[in-house]
């Protein structure tokens, strides 16, 4: 991620943190909890996490930690976030949970090494200089993937916050599908999103 895009990153979420409060769903980006909880469920659904590592992409507070316990979905959990202050306050708030790390750094740099799941909820929306950036991005997540990487998108966006993007479903299921065969397409959950599950065919 270039230096510029990263910035506006924090300074979005710096800024959301001052205005709401860190523990608030909208210091994340989200508008509603509710749809925060059914984009969760869109990227689990489809996959089998017991027992299994499980990476998150722009884990913020651990929100999406937080929804395995409550579901009983028991795997080991790591999570990953450019906002220093979020990391913070999700390593204090799971400080006794076993099989759990969180990680400050940027995603796409950092050596994060395999993991059978990798789950990105909200943190491919946003604006980058890059054109193909997404692009990029899925094929990386999906190489750290041992298993399956699941992802949102927007579809569509708020004009008032033009750091987030929107995307053409079909041309990023049309990508996905040249990483494997195995893609499914979710996008009956919410008006403006979209979810993409694409798994790996074990030998």
């Amino acid at each position: 991620m270039d230096l510029l895009s990263r910035a506006h990153i924090i300074k979005y979420h710096n800024d959301s943190i001052k205005k709401f409060g860190i523990n608030s769903h909208q210091a994340l980006g989200w508008r509603k909890k509710n749809e925060q909880l059914l984009r969760f469920k869109m990227l689990i659904e489809p996959n089998k996490l017991n027992d299994c590592s499980v990476l998150d992409i722009g884990c913020g507070t651990g929100d999406l930690l937080e929804y395995l316990i409550i579901n009983n979905i028991h795997c080991e959990y790591t999570g990953i976030d450019q906002i220093k202050d979020f990391i913070t306050l999700a390593g204090e708030k799971y400080k006794n949970q076993n099989n759990t790390s969180f990680l400050l750094g940027d995603f796409w740099t950092a050596d994060l090494g395999k993991y059978d799941y990798v789950l990105a909820s909200g943190a491919l929306s946003y604006r980058n200089a890059d054109p193909n950036f997404i692009f990029k991005m899925i094929a990386h997540l999906f190489s750290l993937s041992k298993k399956a990487l699941a992802f949102n998108l927007l579809e569509k966006t708020d004009l008032k916050n033009g750091g987030l993007v929107a995307y053409n479903k079909n041309e990023i299921l049309e990508f996905c599908k040249k990483l494997s065969s195995n893609v499914i397409l979710i996008d009956d959950y919410l008006e403006r999103d979209f979810t993409l599950v694409i798994s790996k065919f074990l030998k």
